[in-house]
């Protein structure tokens, strides 16, 4: 019975694995939303990645009330 519960733990953790840590919610050539477990440093970068996709640079704008969501303008 024990390696019934091993094995499920497993299972869970393997899928665990494979969650993106950091990821583009919405973007717009003006704005982009980040969903980041990991931090605004790691938004920052994504954020800076699309941006750079219409040729301009990401500043930090907010944070979504409740929820570890970040905003950033792409500004020239």
């Amino acid at each position: 019975m024990k390696k019934i519960y091993f094995l499920a733990a497993g299972i869970v953790l393997a899928g665990c694995a494979h969650v993106q840590k950091v990821s583009v919610v919405s973007t717009s050539p003006r704005t982009v939303v980040i969903l980041s477990f990991t931090g605004i440093a790691d938004a920052q970068t994504m954020a800076s990645d699309e941006c750079k996709k219409h040729g301009r640079n990401a500043r930090y704008s907010s944070t979504l009330p409740g929820t570890i969501e970040y905003v950033f303008d792409c500004v020239q």
